[in-house]
């Protein structure tokens, strides 16, 4: 592969930018690359694989390399308009992708946290989830069917709830969904719906005749109050973007270097603290 004149510039292709994650690694990456002399670009495609296509093929032009999370199931959908720069796919692989892929996978975090609150004695877990187009998705649901299955309440598909757009900003409809199921606990697979399921719980389970436990995502690295108070599967973010910023700028230098794929593990991590449980005023 030839090298062209070197951009200083990295682009970065998002999906979307409505959630917590989005937000920490737009902020940590520019923090990172400027350290190494790079601006960063970024664009938002709107689960849009045309405006993907577009901007690979643009960024192609203005960068020296890309990262993306892409909405395409499959690298077919993007072949044609891949650059010559190098790409890193983030946290999503298409399927038949042969570029270096960074992903994180919660399948054992999901897994254990399911069988803690079991153990605790709330058995009946209810799931939120986002897209199951998304790998990361699908492996939360994976987890969570298998542990389900696991105990003797059993699996019920009735208890997930594939939260849509609208829902995201409805957690009160989420609660009342699966509270009408019988959930005593909310298994939320994403940080956003995490921090929206807490801000209504934290006022539901103050007056409700049966508290509702929740199971939520954060940031490896977050000490907030909020989080020491329920269970948290916690996500290699910081990982995740030191990882993506040493191999894009290996890769612009070394643009020959073989593909690989790289697994990050989000862990579980009990609370510490009993605030969203308290019903009493």
């Amino acid at each position: 592969m030839s090298k062209k004149d070197p951009q200083h510039t990295i682009g970065l292709i998002l999906s979307n930018v409505t959630n917590d994650f989005s937000g920490y690694l737009i902020e940590w990456m520019e923090e990172q690359f400027a350290a190494r002399g790079y601006q960063m670009i970024v664009t938002i495609t709107n689960h849009s694989i045309s405006s993907e296509r577009e901007m690979l093929s643009r960024f192609g032009q203005l960068t020296d390399g890309i990262l993306i999370i892409s909405d395409a199931a499959s690298y077919e959908d993007l072949a044609d308009v891949i650059p010559e720069v190098p790409v890193i796919f983030l946290n999503r692989k298409p399927e038949g992708c042969p570029h270096t892929c960074i992903l994180e996978n919660n399948y054992s975090a999901v897994f254990q946290a399911v069988l803690s609150a079991a153990a605790d004695g709330s058995e009946r877990i209810g799931l939120v989830c986002s897209d199951t187009r998304f790998s990361t998705t699908r492996a939360i649901v994976d987890a969570y069917r298998k542990a389900m299955q696991s105990l003797p309440v059993g699996f019920h598909e009735e208890w997930i709830c594939y939260a849509h757009d609208q829902m995201y900003d409805n957690p009160k409809q989420i609660v009342e969904m699966l509270s009408a199921q019988g959930c005593d606990t909310i298994l939320a697979g994403t940080q956003t719906l995490t921090r929206r399921l807490w801000d209504h719980l934290l006022v539901y389970n103050h007056y409700a005749e049966s508290p509702i436990r929740l199971i939520g995502f954060a940031n490896k690295d977050s000490e907030r109050p909020s989080i020491l108070s329920f269970d948290v599967i916690t996500q290699p973010l910081r990982e995740l973007v030191e990882l993506s910023v040493q191999q894009m700028i290996y890769l612009i230098n070394k643009p020959d270097t073989p593909s690989r794929k790289y697994l990050l593990k989000g862990t579980f991590r009990k609370h510490s603290m009993d605030a969203i449980y308290v019903n009493e005023l």
